[in-house]
């Protein structure tokens, strides 16, 4: 069946009137315009006029979708589909919507409204192929810590990004052709710039509730943007894009190998990192390797299972320098031999949560602290790593039983927790109640005896602690 709306003439879709079957097609050179579905996922749709949508959403569900003309959401929201081609546009207009689906649209688009980032399941990418400008916004609606749609930039961007708080990411091919501010980027959220390398990601100047941030190498600047948390919460279609008006730094995390700066937010007290420093040897089958040097499917030795294979391995680099509470992110120095001969067998750094694995229970190592043995190490920066198992269990670190990675919500804190739920899409928060290999305790009197122990032990004369390398 084809349906061809001439040049000046209407068609008007009913909520939920229009059903097309796979042969059939829709050649709009007029006006398309109603609420309702048109679906059929062999069919194909050539728009060379105007297809407006009525304040009822309007949604396509289709194989082929070609827009040479406009699509204009006037009132209420519109859907797509996850591809649409051709070299037309896609407007916005105050207070209508636009929800994306993970797939490219190669449109201009017009956006003064808000255009939703897609949130159907862990990983979502929607590419906006086209130039994007306009007086509204690219929106993160709220899923769960672990899921959160994407967005990829490939051309120039004229407007405003707002995470809301919420998980997310934002490819952005072109940074030099990026010219807009980015709301909200405060947890489990990132913007990944390609073709540069930068080493920081400084503020520049401060204009009211806006911050001018500039990307650099070696005190060249790369790319620039601006960083606000909006005022007072929006509200656009019944979603309220609340607003946050605390303010964090960010690290700029560079990838050589991809030619990508990751830019994220510095860890805070709430987003705190549980980890091994670089150079922290695990014992395998074959010998101790250090854990970066560890790839997905290795073995591991482990306390319950016997040994297991890496699933996941996180990583990340951390500026203690720009930390609000440094201490929460200082590394943790176990001196060689402070649980006795051998234990650990050099020492062993670890972030303030990571646990320790003593008389059956998980005990993070900031809780046995004693100033000597066992000590924080001021640094100005620290790599840390975690890996992943097939179960939550205990690895053995230069010797000393400690945990591996259980994903409690915390894995975007990682520079690559978003590739790693692309990989693993099966990844989901866990508990300790449900999933943890034993219990998770911070005081009682394991906890008691350990100390006692430590302080025992660290009787003798200790080097005083000097920063780590």
């Amino acid at each position: 069946m084809t349906v061809i709306v001439n040049s000046g003439s209407t068609i008007n879709i009913g909520f939920g009137a229009y059903t097309l079957t796979a042969d059939s097609t829709i050649d709009a050179g007029g006006v398309l315009e109603g609420a309702g579905q048109v679906f059929g996922p062999g069919f194909a749709l050539v728009n060379q006029g105007l297809i407006l949508s009525t304040p009822q959403p309007m949604t396509f569900l289709i194989g082929s979708f070609i827009n040479q003309g406009t699509i204009e959401s006037a009132a209420g929201t519109i859907s797509l589909g996850d591809t649409v081609t051709g070299g037309g546009t896609i407007k916005v207009d105050t207070n209508a919507g636009w929800f994306t689906q993970p797939g490219s649209y190669a449109q201009t688009f017009i956006n003064n409204g808000i255009i939703f980032a897609p949130t159907a399941s862990v990983g979502a990418m929607a590419t906006l192929a086209g130039p994007y400008f306009g007086t509204g916004t690219l929106y993160f609606p709220y899923t769960s810590l672990s899921d959160g749609g994407g967005v990829e930039l490939t051309s120039s961007f004229f407007g405003t990004i707002n995470f809301a708080d919420n998980p997310g990411t934002v490819v952005i091919d072109s940074p030099s052709s990026f010219i807009g501010t980015v709301a909200n980027l405060v947890r489990n959220e990132a913007i990944v710039l390609q073709g540069v390398e930068g080493d920081a990601f400084v503020p520049t100047n401060v204009t009211n509730n806006i911050t001018s941030y500039a990307l650099t190498e070696g005190g060249v600047t790369l790319a620039t943007m601006e960083m606000t948390g909006l005022p007072p919460p929006v509200q656009v279609l019944g979603f309220v894009q609340e607003q946050s008006t605390q303010f964090f730094s960010f690290s700029a995390v560079a990838d050589l190998l991809n030619d990508t700066t990751t830019i994220i937010p510095e860890l805070t007290t709430d987003t705190l990192l549980i980890c091994f420093a670089s150079g922290t040897g695990i014992a395998t089958p074959d010998g101790e390797v250090a854990i970066e040097r560890l790839a997905v499917g290795d073995r591991v030795l482990t306390h319950f299972a016997g040994e297991r294979r890496v699933k996941w391995i996180g990583h990340r680099a951390v500026d203690c320098r720009r930390q609000p509470d440094p201490t929460a992110i200082f590394p943790v120095r176990i001196v060689a031999g402070a649980f006795g001969d051998g234990l650990p067998r050099r020492d062993l750094y670890l972030s303030p949560g990571h646990a320790l694995f003593i008389d059956g229970l998980l005990i993070p190592v900031k809780c046995l602290l004693n100033d000597t043995t066992i000590a924080q190490v001021p640094t100005d920066t620290v790599t840390y790593y975690h890996i992943e198992l097939d179960e939550h269990d205990v690895v053995f670190a230069e010797g000393l039983a400690a945990e591996s990675y259980l994903d409690t919500g915390n894995r975007p804190s990682f520079v690559n927790g978003g590739a790693s739920l692309t990989l693993f899409p099966g990844f989901e928060a866990a508990s300790w109640e449900t999933q943890g290999c034993a219990p998770l305790t911070i005081t009682g009197e394991t906890v008691r005896r350990a100390r006692e122990l430590l302080t025992a032990r660290a009787a003798a004369p200790v080097e005083r602690l000097t920063p780590a390398a």
